[in-house]
């Protein structure tokens, strides 16, 4: 870790990046333009190169307030 504190949002939006990595991408920046851009986390914008994804995420969910999940019907 760089020392840089990472990015804990209170709105997590989780997404399958097979599918749906554009309209995440495109949800992620309409949230931060109206809740600000240190309200939402996506993982690809707050999780640092060398840090351990699954306890990044484990943290984010517990800052979280309200979660957004996207993915296309199987």
């Amino acid at each position: 870790m760089t020392g840089k504190k990472m990015d804990m949002g209170r709105i997590f939006v989780s997404y399958r990046r097979e599918d749906c990595a554009g309209e995440a991408g495109r949800l992620h920046d309409h949230l931060g333009n109206h809740f600000g851009p240190e309200q939402v986390f996506r993982d690809i914008d707050a999780i640092e190169i060398g840090v351990d994804f699954v306890d990044a995420i484990n943290s984010a969910i517990l800052l979280l307030i309200f979660l957004v999940m996207l993915s296309y019907a199987l």
